[in-house]
């Protein structure tokens, strides 16, 4: 009997031994990158090593994923971004990605996404996918998604979420670019809790869900905050920044090339799009509702 007890006891010791290295083997991105075999990420690591992985792939999230406790809860380290190239398809899947920082060095990562070369391509198959990002640096700002000249983001539906402290240093952007931005559906938010919704008085240090130096081509989508497109002399007829839609919930500004000092054609186009006026508040005040004005084909405002 007492053998059977301490064969038996074994047998149960072997077993459990085996659940960790199962666990593991669950949690390893699946899929071989292709359109109809997608690698499935479910942790930050294997995120990032299939978006900073060469060629065209296809990329989905198949559970949600959280870097807010690592490096005892102060999130991704000083120098930590994921660096994309070539033509990379992400699929939010429903699910919510969450990168933090909480230390930049003088020589850290002030980005979480930059896209070097290629295209980023954002879709959201089952809907309420969000990436989320959170600032919590003192005195230093960020940006959710960096775009080099030379890359293109496009967005087609999903959420990119980008939160800050009240103490965190001004000029914060859900997406910054001096490449090419397509949005046609999602949002674009920024979020400051416990802070004023505009920090400072000047255009080329707010912070925006979008802040362009680059061409942006905006057919739909949902901006939860500010948008600034830089504008440049053009030839008449010419636009790299194109308007025809979309619900902008806080002001646009476009800003014109300091260097010209006459009226001149700008290369902005305004074809449609729904625009809400809403004076600086704080995050945490109360919020009125205000008017807004729907700007139609018909009603075309063209700089």
């Amino acid at each position: 009997m007492r053998k059977r007890i301490t064969s038996l006891l074994l047998t149960l010791v072997m077993l459990l031994s085996l659940v960790p290295a199962m666990g593991v083997t669950a949690l390893a991105a699946s899929g071989d990158g292709t359109k109809g075999n997608p690698f499935v990420v479910t942790t930050y690591e294997d995120w990032k090593e299939k978006m900073e992985l060469p060629g065209d792939k296809y990329i989905k999230l198949g559970a949600d994923i959280d870097t807010s406790g690592e490096n005892g809860g102060f999130g991704l380290g000083p120098t930590e971004f994921v660096s994309a190239i070539d033509r990379s398809y992400l699929d939010l899947n429903g699910k919510k990605l969450t990168l933090k920082k909480s230390i930049i060095d003088s020589g850290g990562e002030i980005q979480f996404i930059r896209l070097t070369a290629g295209e980023l391509i954002i879709s959201d198959s089952k809907g309420g996918g969000e990436i989320f990002g959170v600032n919590k640096v003192t005195m230093r700002y960020m940006r959710l998604i960096d775009v080099l000249d030379g890359a293109k983001l496009t967005l087609n539906s999903g959420k990119l979420h980008l939160e800050f402290n009240a103490d965190a240093g001004a000029g914060n952007a859900t997406i910054e670019s001096s490449g090419t931005v397509e949005i046609n559906g999602g949002t674009v938010a920024t979020s400051c809790p416990g802070g004023w919704d505009e920090r400072v008085p000047y255009v080329y240090n707010q912070d925006c869900a979008l802040n362009s130096f680059g061409k942006a081509v905006i057919n739909g989508g949902t901006f939860d905050g500010r948008v600034v497109l830089k504008a440049v002399a053009k030839a008449p007829g010419v636009a790299d920044n194109v308007i025809t839609g979309g619900d902008f919930k806080k002001s646009i500004y476009i800003r014109k090339d300091k260097t010209v000092t006459k009226d001149v054609p700008l290369n902005v186009s305004i074809r449609g799009g729904t625009y809400h006026y809403t004076p600086g508040y704080r995050m945490d005040g109360e919020v009125k509702a205000t008017p807004h004005r729907k700007l139609c084909a018909e009603n075309v405002t063209a700089w």
